[in-house]
Order: C-alpha cells, then sequence, then structure tokens
C-alpha cells in the first residue's frame, strides 16, 4: 500500500513539472509547424471550349462532258435505185390460146398462149422474162420461159408461152413476168379462150417494136 502511494506521488509530480502555466505573449511561428500529414493537392482539370463551325453546304459540282462530234464517214456508199413498178406500168394482155401437139419434147397436148406486153410508162425495162403456168400443168416445156433483152420505153413484144396440159380440157393459165429492174407481175388466172383467126404471124413473134 505504501508503494502505491508513493508510485502516485511521484506521477503527481512528474505531471505537473510537464505543464506549462506561463501565458502566452506572441503568436506561434507557422513554419515550425510540421504537418502531421501530406496537405491534399487539387489540381484543376482545364476547360477546353472548342469553337463551334457552322457548316455551310457547298454547292453542287456540275461535270461538264463534252461529246465528240460525230465522225464523218471517210466513204459515201452509192446506192443503185431499185424499181418496184405498179402493174400499169407494163401491160399484160392475153391475146388467146390454142391447143397443139408437141411430138418434138415427146408430149402430147400442148397448150400455147400468145401474150403482149407493153411498156407505156417506162423506165426502160432489161431482160425481160415472162413464164406460163397452167391449171393442169404435167411435165415443164422447154418454152414455159421466153424472154426478150429488153423493153424500152414506148415498145412492145408478142410472146409464144407453151405448157404441157392434159388432154381437151380449157386450161386455166397465169402469165408472170419479171426483168432485172425489179419488175415482178402477174395476170391471167382464168380459162384461155380460144385465139382463133387473130393468130400472130410467127415472123413477129419475140420482136420489138413501137407500140402501134
Amino acid at each position: 500500500m505504501k508503494w502505491l502511494i508513493c508510485m502516485l506521488a511521484i506521477m503527481a509530480l512528474g505531471l505537473s513539472g510537464c505543464l506549462n502555466t506561463d501565458a502566452v505573449t506572441a503568436a506561434p511561428n507557422p513554419f515550425l509547424i510540421t504537418p502531421s500529414r501530406s496537405p491534399l493537392i487539387y489540381t484543376v482539370t482545364p476547360l477546353i471550349i472548342y469553337p463551334t463551325v457552322s457548316e455551310t453546304p457547298s454547292a453542287t459540282a456540275t461535270l461538264a462532258v463534252e461529246t465528240p462530234a460525230a465522225s464523218t464517214p471517210a466513204f459515201t456508199e452509192t446506192l443503185t435505185p431499185t424499181f418496184t413498178l405498179a402493174p400499169e406500168t407494163l401491160g399484160i394482155t392475153l391475146l388467146g390460146c390454142e391447143a397443139g401437139f408437141d411430138v418434138t419434147h415427146g408430149m402430147g397436148e400442148v397448150t400455147n398462149v400468145y401474150v403482149k406486153l407493153t411498156n407505156s410508162f417506162g423506165p426502160d425495162l432489161e431482160a425481160v422474162c415472162a413464164t406460163l403456168a397452167a391449171a393442169d400443168e404435167g411435165r415443164v416445156h422447154p418454152d414455159k420461159t421466153i424472154c426478150v433483152d429488153s423493153l424500152p420505153l414506148g415498145y412492145q413484144t408478142i410472146l409464144k408461152l407453151t405448157v404441157d396440159t392434159a388432154f381437151q380440157v380449157s386450161s386455166v393459165v397465169e402469165v408472170t413476168v419479171s426483168s432485172s429492174n425489179g419488175l415482178f407481175l402477174r395476170a391471167g388466172g382464168m380459162a384461155c379462150t380460144d385465139i382463133g383467126a387473130f393468130l400472130p404471124a410467127s415472123e413477129t413473134l419475140g420482136v420489138v417494136e413501137p407500140i402501134q
């Protein structure tokens, strides 16, 4: 017990010696104060303001393409005109028919047709050919087609065409006329009548002569 009292007395004396009861006469020096912890450092984040750009739409560019001028061909083609003649340009007249026999070509009865071609309006015709056909035609006769070299404007000719036909039958015939000028005409399609006494003279057949 005595030791406890002695210890308490010693501690009381120690504490009284540590107390500073003197009055404060001057402000403490701030440079003598050591901070108990590291000070906080605040870094201000800079505010960056970007200028606002107002975009103005630019005008649309137009690409001008120059088209080259069409080139002129280095050559000029010369076309040969082709005449397609109207039916009235060339007159086709069936003068009549006659029946006959052709033993020379080994045929029986044949039909001879006399056709007059008249060029009244032109132009001049070249290589004019007339071809005869019959509804009851048999073998092809050599004189089925007859041609003349030319038939100028204002001229005519009479041709004798022959086809192999049936015995004693009234034949329906048709004549087709063509030329190197592009002429193509047909006439006929009827039973050919007997020419009788109007049979042309043999020396006039195929002769080109002025229109009478």
